[in-house]
């Protein structure tokens, strides 16, 4: 890879590294583990299911690193922007560090519930969740046309004007659902009911901009 390239080796090989973490603390405090470790659970916290130590400290990290590296290399190889200057440098890397990140989000709820530290906060994950949507949603619309990162259909992909209009709506409604998943977790909401919600404004999103962009097309195509 290229010096001046946005996505160096170098960032692409340390974020896999911060992957390996689990592994790392795994590796030094193996027999501290019990050999059966909480992988999944409700909003109320409580464990919904177990699963191997081995798979959690050592498989699920290396899998997760192996898939930062392969999303580095799809970066770099972008068919719409070879040189890398259509991308937004701040989208890009927190595309690469986004796998890291959750990784060890996973393992740090595993550890405190394995030790019995606290009690697990669950709107924590609701409000991280509203801050990535923020900060994806404030870069969205400076990100230009590529194969990568943004809003890509088959729309989007076909005209750079739809691009920009499409990906501009996109960051405008990420700020805003952001702002809701941030404020949700304060207001008087049933835990059952939290993921629901996440999952609807998601989905409504993905659907909303995808068909916005197809209007964009439709329109344009029919004059």
């Amino acid at each position: 890879m290229s010096k001046n390239n946005i996505l160096s080796k170098k960032l692409i090989v340390f974020s896999s590294i911060l992957c390996l973490i689990p592994c790392i603390i795994g590796f030094l405090k193996y027999d501290s583990f019990p050999q059966m470790l909480p992988n999944r659970f409700d909003f109320n916290g409580n464990v919904t299911s177990y699963a191997d130590k081995n798979v959690l400290l050592f498989y699920l990290p290396i899998v997760m690193a192996l898939l930062t590296i392969i999303l580095g290399i799809t970066i770099h190889f972008d068919p719409f922007d070879k040189k890398s200057q259509n991308k937004n440098p701040i989208l890009v890397k927190l595309t690469i560090f986004i796998t890291p990140i959750v990784s060890n989000i996973i393992f740090l709820a595993i550890y405190i519930n394995s030790k019995k530290l606290f009690s697990l906060n669950t709107k924590i994950p609701i409000i991280f969740i509203g801050l990535i949507f923020l900060i994806i949603g404030n870069y969205m619309p400076k990100n230009k046309q590529n194969a990568i990162i943004g809003v890509r259909n088959m729309w989007t992909l076909k005209d750079e004007i739809i691009w920009n209009k499409t990906n501009k709506l996109a960051g405008y409604l990420s700020v805003l659902i952001g702002i809701l998943f941030i404020i949700i977790p304060f207001i008087n909401i049933a835990p059952s009911v939290l993921p629901n919600l996440v999952l609807f404004f998601v989905f409504a999103l993905s659907i909303g901009i995808n068909l916005y962009s197809f209007i964009l097309y439709y329109k344009k195509e029919k004059h």
